[in-house]
Parts: structure tokens; sequence; C-alpha cells
């Protein structure tokens, strides 16, 4: 069902701050007309009084409805008082918050401390606004961990409680462990935004140099449908041999557009072999803005399959295939159409030219290190963030991740599909637009870092090129499995 959804903006706040002072100075002004209303009916109520015992006595009724009509004159003017001050202060704690993503966004060392600058002062002229700003931060942090230990991952707690049974005082140390991921979420998502990681601004760049890859292409397909909606297109995300999927689309203008799909983690042994890029290696330098033997790869296969630099790109990315997704889409230099990523550890602050679709599950602690995110709405208007319990059953599984797995983020994307709601909508004109090309075609690589071992160099086979988009038919899109091409690159 489509209503198990949460469809927003994205960040913690998308509002007019100017809107709120021209509305608080608008019942400031009824305000005051009020407060001298009251004041004339008071004049008026006590000038009858004083008109004498026999006039008061005729004129008792109206004296006593004009004195209650300066008071609730009077009444509603403080109930404006409050009103006009709660709006100037919302007013200014969103302008903290504003200020504060406009401080977080990567620029000239000028530009930064410009813009930490007009924080410090607007903060020191209105504190209330910041011990505001930094309760609803908190409130945010704790309520990420209150989702991650909530019912929807009982599972956590359910096994401490068996434990338990073999060992009590094991077992009750494990589910005290557990009842404190609350508190200590808040105090990870904290710590998460002052180390700046989990948020890719607008000119970051990846530092320092990755090991190089040995890439090698393991199909290859010129009998390709474009994706009928975003869990066809998430689908087609590789979790097979294959770490990324691209096609290629020749539109009938000419030009060209290249959907890329990226794989998520494949090796989660720390200081394994370290054979597969898409290790926990690669995780943690790209989470803390280093180059990875995986961003190589991507831009190694986007080369060999023919995408030029400046072109039009859709991406999409599931988990460190997220992320990678993310880097490509602020420095990658493509003309980035659509970024879509399921359970990314990180968030791109990409600009009004990119939609940008994101798929959180609320109990799924890989999307919890993006920290919420930026304060404000990312990409084009119609950009999205997509929220639900991935797994709401809670059990075993749980303890498996299993709100993070692909198949998981999959169904959420079903539920898009279906949505009602105008930003789908506009999601879904998108993705149509690929529906016009004249001709798709597909290839599929898998990597090594360098020194480690892969499968034997077979003959090369040259790439197929683009042909027709077969007709729709009841049958399913052709599988990776229908044509198989294997192509060393050293």
């Amino acid at each position: 069902m489509s209503d198990d959804i949460t469809i927003r903006d994205g960040g913690v706040v998308a509002v007019d701050t100017e809107s709120l002072r021209r509305a608080a100075a608008r019942w400031a002004v009824l305000r005051t007309r009020l407060r001298d209303a009251a004041q004339a009916l008071s004049t008026a109520a006590r000038n009858l009084s004083a008109l004498g015992p026999e006039a008061t006595a005729v004129l008792s009724t109206t004296t006593s409805l004009i004195g209650r009509s300066a008071w609730m004159a009077s009444s509603c003017a403080d109930d404006l008082d409050d009103l006009v001050a709660d709006l100037r202060t919302a007013a200014d704690t969103y302008e903290v918050i504003e200020l504060r993503a406009r401080a977080a966004v990567h620029g000239g060392v000028g530009t930064v401390a410009a813009r930490s600058l007009a924080l410090m002062v607007f903060g020191s002229r209105h504190p209330e606004a910041l011990a505001h700003a930094d309760a609803a931060s908190a409130a945010r942090d704790l309520q990420v961990g209150a989702q991650l230990a909530g019912p929807s991952n009982g599972g956590v707690m359910l096994a401490p409680a068996l434990v338990a049974l073999a060992s009590p005082l094991f077992g009750l140390e494990l589910m005290s462990i557990a009842g404190a991921l609350p508190q200590a979420a808040q105090g990870a998502q904290a710590l998460i935004r002052m180390l700046g990681a989990g948020r890719i601004a607008p000119g970051m760049t990846l530092a320092g140099a990755a090991e190089p890859v040995r890439l090698q292409q393991t199909f290859a397909s010129s009998l390709v449908s474009p994706p009928d909606g975003l869990a066809d297109a998430l689908g087609r995300i590789p979790d097979d041999d294959a770490r990324v999927r691209i096609e290629s689309y020749a539109m009938p203008d000419g030009s060209m557009r290249y959907a890329v799909y990226l794989a998520g983690t494949r090796d989660f042994v720390p200081g394994g072999d370290e054979t597969d890029p898409w290790d926990m290696r690669s995780n943690l330098e790209m989470y803390f803005g280093q180059d990875s033997a995986a961003y190589e790869a991507v831009q190694a296969a986007m080369a060999d399959a023919g995408v030029p630099p400046g072109a039009q790109v859709y991406l999409f990315g599931h988990s460190q295939g997220g992320m990678i997704a993310d880097w490509l889409a602020v420095q990658g230099g493509y003309d980035v159409s659509m970024l879509v990523t399921a359970g990314s550890p990180t968030e791109a602050a990409v600009g009004d030219e990119t939609l940008s679709v994101q798929l959180r599950h609320t109990d799924d602690v890989v999307q919890s290190l993006a920290a919420g995110g930026s304060d404000a709405r990312v990409g084009a208007e119609g950009s999205m963030v997509v929220e639900r319990a991935g797994d709401p059953v809670p059990g075993l599984q749980d303890l498996s991740v299993a709100a993070h797995h692909l198949t998981a983020y999959v169904a959420t994307a079903r539920m898009v599909d279906a949505a009602a709601d105008p930003r789908a909508a506009q999601m879904r004109v998108a993705l149509g637009e690929l529906r016009g090309a004249r001709s798709v075609a597909a290839a599929e690589y898998n990597a090594a870092r360098v020194g480690a071992p892969v499968a034997p160099k077979p003959v090369p086979t040259p790439s197929p090129g683009p042909s027709p988009v077969p007709p729709p038919s009841s049958s399913p899109p052709s599988s990776p499995g229908s044509r198989s091409v294997r192509r060393n690159f050293w």
C-alpha cells in the first residue's frame, strides 16, 4: 500500500522566514487596533458609570456589555501578543537553521568564514533562536535512535533476551545496551555532523589517489527495454558477479543518455583479502572523503561504456552504490538529470538541475549515517525523501539488517510507483523520458584491485552496438543471463 510510506521534500525545514515575519507584522497591527478598541470601550464604560445612579440604572446592561467587550478585546490582544512572539521566534529559529545549512555548504575559505560570521552575529542577537534550533536538532537525532530501536527492529531486543536464557547476567547487560540505543544514536548523529561526514556538499571532491583496478565486462546486450518505473530501475542494480550496469540510450534527436546502476557492499569482512573494491575499505574511504577503488572502477566502467564527460546521466545506487552515485553527482563532471539512492550512508547536496530521490528505511542503520541529511531540501523542484520501516515485523532477521537489503528497497520503490503524490508524478515523468529512446544497449562490469586474481581472460568480443528497442510484450525484459560477454581490461 502506498500509504505505508512518507514522502517529504527533505531536510528539517522548507520555510520562507520572511513570510513568517510579514505575518507577525500583520498580526501586530491587529493587536494594536484591538488594544486601542479595548481602551476606547473601557473609557466608554467608565463614562457611562459616571453619569449618576439614575443613568446607571437605565444603562446598566449597556455598560456591562461594553465592559465585557473591552475585556474580550484586551484578551484577544494578549493572545495576539503570544502569536506575534511565536511567529518571530519561529522565523529567527528557521533563520538559524538556514544559516547553519549555508555555513555547511562547501566553499572557499572566505565564503565559509563569511557564512560562519553571519551565523555568529545573528545568534548573538537572537540567543533564544539558537536554543530552539539546537533543541530541534537534538529532537531529530533522538527520533533516529528511537526508530532504530523501535518495534520494527524488535529482533535487536529479542537476541539479548534469548542470550539471557543461557546467561542471565550477560543477557541483561546486552538488554541494557540495546535499551540505550536511542541516546547513543543521538550522540552518534551529532558526532557525524561534527566530523563533516554523511553529507556531500557542492564543490567537495574526494582526496588522495585510489588504488588501480582491473575492470572486467561480464555482460553486454543490445536487446534492452527502458525501466517502466522506479522499482524496475532499482531492480536492475546488479546482484550477481557484476557491480556496475550501464545502459546507453540513443534518443530520437541523435543525443545520448546513460543510466548507471551501482551495487552495494559485497565484502563485509574488515581487513579481508581486499580483492573486491566493493568492500568496507572503500566504504570508509569514501565516507570520510577519500578516493576509493570502487569509485575508480565505476569511472573506468563508464569510460569503457562510452560515457563522455558532461554526458546526461541517470544514477541509481544502493548502499555503497548510493554513496558512489552521490559523489559522481557532485564531482563526476556529468549532467546528472536524476539521482536515486536507496539506503545510502550519505546525501549529496545536488543543485536545481538534478531530481533527487532518496529512499530511507527508518529501521536501517546504514542510512542513519547520513545524520538526517541537509537542513534544507536538496535537488530540483519535486525532489523527495521517501521513508518507511523497511522490515516492520520484529524478528531475528533484524540482526542481519534486513531493512537495508536491496529487495526491501525495491518493495518501497513499488509503493512510490503507486503513490498519488505530485512528486512521485514528477519522478515518473523523468523516467518516462528514457522510454522515448530509439535504442538501448547495456553492459555490466566487475572489477578487482590490482594484484588480486581475476577470471581467465577470454578472447575479446566487441561490444554490440545499439539496436531498436523491442516492442512491448507480456514477457518480462531480457535478463542479464540471456547473453554474457567477459572482457578484462589490464
